[in-house]
């Protein structure tokens, strides 16, 4: 499940950057087993990794290496969650104050983007005003 989402994350952001991409590192217990529907994950872990893959290749455009993604998995008898940590730039407190509004997004398309990551966004975005 975790791999198609970074597969398809990836495959995005290979897409849009053309450029070498962060290593996505497991750590945690990996080997947990829930009972769960896998396309919610799978959806919901695409989205925070093509967030992750983007905040570090742009956070880190002129280094060839990029720090990895690190996703940690914590199991208890009670709960589980997954954290996904990068080393992007992190968020201004202008875009801090408008990630929960629906459909908002931080991404800026450049020409050579628009037809990515900017398509996919722009579809959902379009006529939406953002408050």
């Amino acid at each position: 499940s975790g791999i198609n989402a970074e597969y398809g994350a990836a495959n995005v952001c290979q897409n849009v950057y053309m450029d070498t991409l962060p290593e996505v590192l497991i750590d945690g217990h990996a080997d947990t087993k829930v009972a769960f529907i896998p396309n919610i994950i799978d959806y919901i872990l695409r989205e925070i990794l093509k967030n992750s893959f983007r905040a570090t290749v742009e956070g880190h455009q002129h280094q060839v290496e990029k720090p990895p993604i690190i996703c940690t998995i914590c199991n208890t008898p009670d709960f589980w969650t997954i954290r996904v940590s990068d080393r992007g730039t992190g968020m201004t407190d202008t875009v801090l104050k408008q990630v929960e509004n629906y459909c908002y997004t931080s991404f800026n398309p450049e020409p050579e983007y628009s037809d990515a990551f900017g398509g996919l966004v722009s579809a959902g975005v379009q006529d939406q005003a953002v408050h």
